[in-house]
């Protein structure tokens, strides 16, 4: 192994370790949306003319308190065939869930799991939203993360996993929680530690 070899190894080892040192990454929280508000369950029915409702909920693991959150929701079931009716558990939001949406709170939100808030789904005829549809949390479009974000009560803004969701599993789908994706940390927020 040549000296320049032995210098990259030992370069990239020390950015690493100052990434897992930063404290911009949690890889044990998640936003997720689930049938229950306790996040144990990551799929549901949706029967013609009548109402679901699911949950968006953070899961802060090693985080102690969230005071924000930014994340999108893909595959946000719309179209004419139903009706989906957001209710969020702090009036302090901005943007819309199925690009860039964030959520803050006035007072810290402490435990384990932090309800965000509800969707309810009405579907007014038989194939919405169809079978195994497949909703994920994501970054936002606007969002320099490429992660969902949970902006905890130091207002450190930390990069979490996103959970998936499954409306009308069958057999054929995968209707596991997720997580989607994972976090990540960018070179720029690399260079910004120096």
């Amino acid at each position: 192994m040549t000296r320049r070899n032995r210098l990259h190894q030992a370069i990239a080892l020390t950015l690493v370790l100052l990434v897992a040192a930063s404290g911009a990454l949690a890889d044990d929280a998640m936003i997720g949306i689930y049938a229950d508000e306790y996040a144990t369950e990551c799929s549901a029915d949706v029967a013609v003319f009548t109402t679901v409702q699911i949950f968006v909920v953070a899961t802060l693991g090693s985080i102690s308190e969230l005071q924000a959150a930014e994340f999108s929701i893909s595959g946000y079931p719309g179209g004419a065939g139903g009706i989906v009716t957001a209710t969020w558990t702090s009036t302090l939001t901005i943007g819309d869930v199925d690009d860039s949406f964030s959520i803050a709170f006035t007072d810290a939100q402490y435990g384990s799991t932090v309800l965000l808030g509800t969707l309810e789904l009405f579907a007014l005829n038989d194939d919405w939203p169809g079978a195994n549809h497949a909703m994920s949390v994501v970054a936002g479009s606007i969002s320099p993360f490429d992660a969902p974000v949970i902006l905890d009560g130091d207002f450190e803004e930390i990069e979490v996993l996103g959970g998936r969701f499954t409306l009308n599993c069958n057999s054929d789908g995968n209707c596991g929680c997720g997580p989607e994706g994972t976090a990540t940390i960018g070179w720029s927020e690399v260079k910004a530690n120096y």
